[in-house]
Formats: C-alpha cells, structure tokens, sequence
C-alpha cells in the first residue's frame, strides 16, 4: 500500500461567517477550479482531475497523472483517528531528520515510534 497524507478544509462550530467559508471551500474544490489548480502544478485533490483535457495539456502530462491515479488507487491514510494529524507530523520530523543527517535512520525510527506511542496514549 502507499501512504496517503491529505489537506482538510473545514469550518469551525463557531465561525460568523460559516456560509461563505462554505461557499469558498464549495468554490475550491469545484471541478473547474481544481483543474485550473491542477493545471498550474497543484495537488491533485479530485479523481476527475487525473483526466481533465487541460491538466494532461497543461499540467505535467499525462503518463504523470496516469501514474498518480495508479499511486492512488491502492493508497491508504497514514494514519486516522484521534491524533492522526499529531503523527503524522511527528514521524515526518524525525525522518527529515534522518534524511538531512541529523540523526541516524535507526535513532529516527526508534524516536518516531516512542513520538507515536505518546501520542496515542
């Protein structure tokens, strides 16, 4: 399986202006305008995207997006549930710090799974 990280949107219980964040998260994520996004280098956030005319034009081609909604198909989240965001960042910090010389692979990976088991607790 591959890993699949994400974005949210998301409007809080006690935002005053909850119809617009709506309409703007309602905008974004629109067909239209995420092809646009996607086009110009984006993420892509819409399975439709993968086969828009203007992103395979446009975009970075399409064996490239071919080979994303392949990566795709059989992705699973990293990580759900309470804490899930919490980790996900945890384990990305040690593992930079691995990749940029800071620590050694096994010290990342021992501080990553102690940085996991104190979240879940």
């Amino acid at each position: 399986k591959s890993a699949l990280g994400l974005w949210s949107w998301a409007i809080p219980a006690n935002s005053a202006a909850s119809d617009a964040a709506w309409a703007f998260i309602s905008w974004i994520t629109s067909p239209e305008i995420d092809a646009e996004r996607v086009a110009k280098g984006g993420a892509v956030v819409r399975e439709s995207s993968l086969t828009n005319e203007k992103v395979l034009k446009d975009g970075y081609g399409e064996d490239y997006y071919r080979v994303v909604g392949e990566i795709l198909s059989d992705a699973a989240p990293l990580t759900q549930g309470k804490g899930g965001e919490e980790m996900i960042q945890a384990v990305g910090t040690e593992l930079n710090d691995a990749a940029a010389g800071n620590k050694s692979v096994a010290d990342a990976l021992r501080d990553a799974q102690a940085a996991v088991e104190r979240i879940q607790k």
